[in-house]
């Protein structure tokens, strides 16, 4: 026997689409929720930001990308 009786298993769970349509979305809603924690932390900063030696160089601090 080549394998496990689990083996057969782990390959269909694996090649599931629905486990993988979920994470994905799961990743996807993470990554939007993180960037909008960024972007919302960088507005509410930008006074700070500009200031600062490192940070007056992002996007918004910088004025490349407007806060409005």
């Amino acid at each position: 026997m080549a394998g496990g009786p689990g083996q057969f298993l782990i390959v269909t769970v694996a090649l599931d689409p629905v486990p993988l349509v979920d994470v994905a979305l799961a990743f996807a809603c993470f990554c939007l929720a993180s960037s909008s924690g960024y972007l919302l932390n960088d507005v509410l900063d930008i006074e700070e930001d500009r200031r600062h030696p490192t940070k007056s160089r992002r996007a918004i601090a910088s004025g490349r990308l407007s806060a409005r």
